[in-house]
């Protein structure tokens, strides 16, 4: 994994053209707003530097469109009625087209490179939003179509795309006694293992960098068994042990600056929910109940503390301080709710809730505490998490039989199905490099 991150790097070069500055950025509320009308795009069919560069630019092309369309934020328009890029800017023959957006590709092959010029420009005022020149190895074309893709959010909304972003996941596939955790392109690319321990490792979590994931590991030793907390760093494959006291320790949740984990623990008998520092030390203990207090979510933007308990008889949502104080009761509807996810910017809180024996993904606004269903009883829904640009939900689904990782917009529209081996559940979103 270190390798195959490094060579990204390193065959990744990129360099501006010409990009205009930001100039009226726009806040998430914004583009959030369910009065938000997706801008029609046009990806005019690439330039080419080179013959054999044509799969290339069909990938590329195919990607951002990909990528741009499931944002929300674009409407693709058909190309196929619309000359190609001949490789000399003039945005005449497209003017006449409904696309507020044009994105134009000139694309060169050699036997181990790709070359690209990837231009966006307003379509009628002809002024260049961003313009930049990639050189990579041909393995990593979608990487590059990623990485144009979020330029372009930035240049235009002052927003950072997710298309470069990252999911980890808890994944059965290498055999059905043991699970270990995987890695992927948000875009359900790319799959790789990045533990291989041949045990049962659970609920992974990325830091917020995405450089780190803490998880979950059951440890069989002579001074005793049970589940311990494990820190691994994905960039040099280090680990360490972050918590191993008790029998029980689960369900492990970063702070938003990423210098705290907070989780749960029996240490002293019942399960509560403790805070610690990344290494491990200064645990503190922050509810003390009768009850069982589980799945702690961290407020982003408050800091807050989001978990279950089933103090009141049935599991609940509570929200405390992330010292233990203030706890009040969030859900109050439904005989079963739990595993609560925060957005990144603090205005929603996703959570699941069970009718019968079928689990439902929810959502909830903090502001005026609406709730709204998202999934509608296609077998169970859990896990729910928020991709970083808190647009995007992933989640695990049972509904084709198996456990697998589904993503969809915040409003449970642009539904994707992202693995299809295994059984893969509790989907963790972080930003990549």
């Amino acid at each position: 994994m270190k390798s195959i991150l490094r060579i990204v790097l390193f065959f990744i070069v990129f360099s501006p053209l010409v990009s205009r500055s930001q100039e009226k950025p726009i806040d998430l509320g914004t583009i959030l707003s369910p009065d938000f009308k997706p801008h029609p795009v046009l990806i005019a069919r690439s330039h080419l530097d080179s013959p054999d560069a044509r799969a290339a630019a069909d990938e590329l092309e195919s990607t951002l469109a990909a990528d741009l369309d499931y944002s929300g934020l674009f409407e693709i328009v058909d190309n196929s009625s619309y000359p190609a890029f001949t490789g000399s800017v003039n945005l005449a023959p497209w003017k006449t087209s409904r696309a507020k957006y044009i994105a134009l590709l000139k694309v060169g092959a050699t036997t181990a490179q790709i070359s690209v010029e990837a231009r966006f420009y307003d379509l009628q005022s002809e002024s260049l939003i961003v313009g930049k020149v990639y050189k990579w190895d041909r393995k990593f074309i979608r990487q590059i179509a990623h990485r144009f893709g979020d330029e372009i959010l930035y240049r235009l909304w002052g927003v950072r795309g997710i298309f470069t972003s990252k999911i980890a996941f808890s994944s059965d596939r290498g055999g059905s006694a043991t699970r270990e955790i995987w890695l992927m392109d948000y875009d359900g690319y790319n799959q790789k293992q990045i533990t291989v321990s041949k045990a049962i490792n659970l609920s992974p979590e990325l830091s917020p960098d995405g450089k780190k994931v803490v998880y979950t590991t059951y440890r069989i030793a002579m001074e005793g068994s049970g589940q311990i907390l494990v820190v691994y760093s994905i960039y040099d494959a280090k680990k360490y042990t972050f918590f191993s006291k008790g029998t029980l320790n689960s369900a492990p949740a970063w702070s938003p600056d990423g210098g705290r984990i907070a989780f749960t623990s029996n240490i002293n008998g019942n399960a509560e929910i403790y805070v610690a520092n990344a290494n491990g030390g200064n645990p503190q203990q922050v509810t003390f109940h009768r009850g069982i207090d589980t799945s702690p979510a961290w407020n982003p933007a408050s800091g807050q503390i989001a978990f279950t308990s089933d103090r009141s008889g049935n599991p609940m949502i509570y929200i405390m301080n992330n010292d233990g104080t203030n706890e009040r009761r969030l859900t109050f509807v439904g005989e079963y709710n739990e595993s609560a996810a925060w957005s990144p910017n603090g205005s929603k809180l996703a959570y699941v809730s069970r009718s019968g024996n079928i689990f439902d993904i929810y959502v909830v606004e903090m502001d005026t505490s609406v709730v709204t269903r998202l999934t509608q009883s296609e077998r169970s829904n859990e896990n729910p998490c928020w991709s970083p640009d808190s647009r995007h939900i992933a989640f695990a689904s049972n509904r084709t039989g198996k456990y697998q990782i589904w993503s969809m917009l915040y409003d449970g529209t642009k539904l994707r199905q992202l693995t299809r081996d295994g059984n893969n559940t509790s989907p963790s979103w972080a930003a990549g490099e």
